[in-house]
């Protein structure tokens, strides 16, 4: 690595417990506290994509975060199965 690049970082932060098909809303169980704006990948075996987490909500309420423990709601661009695992995506500069 070389001083000055900027390489991204995956923390885990939850895991799909449902997926709602007609609505395109996985529910996931944090692990970690998630916010509005960050960047997540969802990953199941060897199928994975990347995306913004636009909006949230936590027994049918707009929130700007959830904490661990917490069971959310986020609209996905695809189609996710339950044991998707979540994490939270951060650029570092090294």
């Amino acid at each position: 690595m070389v001083h000055g690049e900027v390489v991204q970082e995956k923390k885990l932060v939850g895991e799909v417990i449902d997926y709602y098909k007609k609505i395109g809303v996985a529910a996931v169980e944090l692990s970690a506290k998630l916010r509005v704006g960050e960047y997540i990948e969802i990953v199941a075996g060897h199928e994975s994509f990347t995306m913004k987490v636009e909006s949230m909500q936590i027994n049918g309420i707009d929130v700007e975060e959830g904490l661990e423990a917490s069971i959310i709601g986020i609209k996905v661009n695809a189609r996710v199965r339950k044991g998707a695992l979540v994490f939270k995506l951060a650029d570092v500069s090294l």
